[in-house]
């Protein structure tokens, strides 16, 4: 017990030359897994295994060179292979939990490739911690890094804590589920593709209740979240992560006015796209239409379509005790091939954070 408290002692001492040193970086990266997630037995791998290996040094590459103080990942497959070969490589501390995993004890179990998960890293100094796990799909069945047990994707949020000059910040990192929106567009070509399709009147019903429904899914999924956010106190705490949703969309409003949440990458003006249609080589995969499919299918022309558009859907929001003003330099990550090679099918964002507010709110100016 002991010798725990004085690495806690020693960790918050270092924190306080940290805080007033320096500001916190902070790098959200959705990792593609590779998986078409069709199979039971085994998902289908658009890449072999060597390739894999080769985007995962990229990625490694990249944060060595970046040197993030945080790091979120999301989608890894298997989350613990990637999780603890990026903690070795960049001598971090880390936090993961498997999100889908099939039926899993352990490892084992079906389908035998999908172990796809959420991880949290920080440099050692900031002693991160596990604090939560916030299930925001609430889906039937049970996942875990032990037991997995569910024939649905699930969707969570992965929260840890740093501590930084003995001041705790949350960390919360999710990845959201993906849909096309129910919007004017989407159902003008929807519409479309119904035609093109010769659908009749009931099937035509039946599409569109199902994208409204996958709309009402993707906003409980974000009162989840708020919920979760409700029971941090007013502590100050950092969302990362891919929410699948622009700016404009429902879900980030309701999230960012209801919170007032600081966007980082608005705050700098740096509205890009993350998903990067026409220059992300890895995007063609999403964009291959499986014409025998239900159109709202993944892997469907509605989902062809709407992955053929670039947009922002990575985010780091900052809680309301912070202010636009502590949002420093705000920077892509990923977004150049490396020997022809793109690590993700998703570009990350890192931005550096002051925290000055912080300073001030707990009396340490």
């Amino acid at each position: 017990m002991l010798p725990q408290l004085l690495r806690v002692a020693f960790f918050h001492l270092i924190g306080i030359s940290f805080l007033s040193a320096q500001s916190l970086r902070v790098a959200t990266v959705n990792f593609w897994s590779g998986l078409d997630y069709r199979g039971a037995i085994m998902m289908g791998e658009y890449e072999p295994d060597s390739t894999r290996e080769r985007r995962l040094e990229i990625l490694i590459q990249e944060m060595k060179e970046a040197a993030p103080d945080i790091v979120a990942l999301q989608e890894p497959n298997p989350v613990y292979h990637v999780a603890s070969r990026l903690a070795d490589e960049l001598n971090y501390d880390y936090v993961y939990q498997r999100t889908n995993g099939g039926v899993k004890l352990g490892g084992i179990g079906l389908p035998c490739n999908l172990n796809e998960g959420l991880v949290l890293l920080a440099k050692k100094e900031l002693d991160l911690r596990l604090v939560d796990v916030w299930d925001l799909s609430k889906t039937f069945g049970v996942f875990g890094n032990t037991l997995s047990f569910h024939f649905e994707d699930q969707n969570i949020a992965l929260v840890g804590s740093v501590v930084v000059g003995g001041i705790e910040i949350v960390l919360i990192n999710t990845h959201m589920s993906s849909a096309v929106p129910d919007d004017s567009s989407s159902r003008s070509k929807l519409s479309s593709l119904l035609g093109e399709r010769s659908a009749n009147a009931e099937q035509r019903e039946s599409s569109f209740q199902r994208l409204q429904e996958e709309a009402r899914k993707r906003g409980a999924e974000t009162e989840a979240l708020l919920e979760g956010l409700g029971q941090l106190r007013g502590k100050p705490f950092v969302i990362l992560g891919d929410f699948n949703a622009t700016c404009e969309s429902p879900e980030i409003q309701l999230l960012v006015q209801k919170e007032r949440l600081v966007d980082a990458a608005r705050v700098r003006g740096l509205d890009l796209p993350t998903w990067d249609a026409e220059g992300n080589a890895n995007v063609r995969y999403s964009l291959q239409n499986t014409m025998n499919a239900d159109v709202l299918d993944f892997g469907g022309p509605l989902g062809a379509w709407y992955d053929s558009l670039s947009r922002r859907i990575d985010y780091i929001f900052l809680s309301s005790t912070f202010s636009p003003a502590d949002v420093g330099k705000v920077q892509l990550l990923l977004s150049r091939a490396r020997d022809g090679l793109y690590a993700s099918d998703h570009y990350g964002v890192m931005a550096e954070i002051s925290l000055k507010s912080l300073e001030r709110t707990s009396g340490r100016e």
